[in-house]
């Protein structure tokens, strides 16, 4: 099994590659690597052992040799961990890796028969920047409704020198296949101004005659919010209701965001992350 990993000497990168070959006895991992950071590679490869393999390039622009290409071969999965998330990085920085760099890696996957693996279906994103959408997309929840799919997902409308300048929204898009997207220019989910100035990471659940979604508020520190649609798409802010009952731990009393619920057993679960993303782990909350 043939794996390549972006970012793969960085913080996340390099413990993904860990595991990869840690639990996949028959795994061979590409890692792209810049050529300034060869060494780095090659400190890590000490430990990793031969089935690391370096992949030199850099995003955006992959900039693979016709020998390189040739040598990798067959791709069964590639994961993509490159990014920049300092907020207070450049404008023209950020776009490079985050938007023009996840452009290069990624499109949409196809899980096979056996439901267990994902192959690409496209080199290219299914929906890309247009005038409804300029500067980014991300963050896409898709669920499957009568007449096809729907997606919902954010958007940058605003770019400022500083990340607080920014104004990030969640809209939708809807597709008869799952494979041709047609943004709406709809938004699902407004920022409601200063201080708050971004909307983020939608999790849209559909109960009988009620579509519920979880977001991500930010003003300027992270919050949850949630709102009420009865068709998917006009939606009702109602962030006032949401409450995460009991004392907060200690590594929640700065930002909580990027929620994921889910139904099991009967009851419902929300998974999601505290401060700093989530740098010292995740919480669970079950709703009463």
């Amino acid at each position: 099994m043939r794996y390549v990993v972006t970012g793969g000497t960085g913080f996340i990168g390099r413990r993904v590659v860990s595991h990869l070959l840690h639990t996949r006895p028959d795994a061979e991992v590409w890692i792209l690597v810049r050529r300034q950071s060869l060494g780095r590679f090659e400190r890590l490869a000490s430990e990793w052992g031969e089935r690391a393999k370096p992949l030199v390039g850099d995003l955006p622009e992959l900039e693979l040799t016709d020998e390189t290409v040739a040598e990798l071969g067959r791709v069964d999965h590639l994961v993509h961990c490159a990014a920049i998330y300092d907020v207070t990085a450049g404008e023209a920085e950020q776009r490079a890796a985050n938007v023009e760099g996840t452009r290069a890696v990624i499109g949409l996957a196809v899980m096979e028969r056996d439901g267990k693996s994902l192959q690409r279906f496209s080199s290219v994103p299914v929906v890309d920047r247009s005038e409804i959408d300029p500067f980014s997309l991300g963050y896409p929840w898709v669920l499957r409704n009568p007449s096809g799919w729907q997606m919902w997902y954010g958007s940058h409308v605003e770019w400022g020198a500083k990340g607080s300048e920014m104004v990030h929204i969640v809209k939708d898009a809807i597709s008869l296949d799952g494979l041709k997207w047609q943004p709406t220019g709809r938004v699902a989910i407004d920022v409601e101004g200063p201080p708050e100035f971004a909307i983020s990471r939608p999790c849209v659940v559909r109960d009988p005659g009620l579509f519920r979604m979880w977001y991500s508020r930010r003003n300027p520190n992270y919050k949850l919010g949630y709102a009420e649609s009865t068709d998917g798409l006009v939606w009702r802010r109602r962030d006032d209701i949401l409450e995460l009952a009991g004392r907060p731990g200690t590594w929640e009393t700065e930002t909580v965001e990027y929620a994921s619920v889910f139904d099991h057993g009967g009851s419902r679960y929300m998974l999601y992350n505290g401060n700093g993303y989530g740098r010292t782990g995740f919480g669970l909350a079950i709703l009463e």
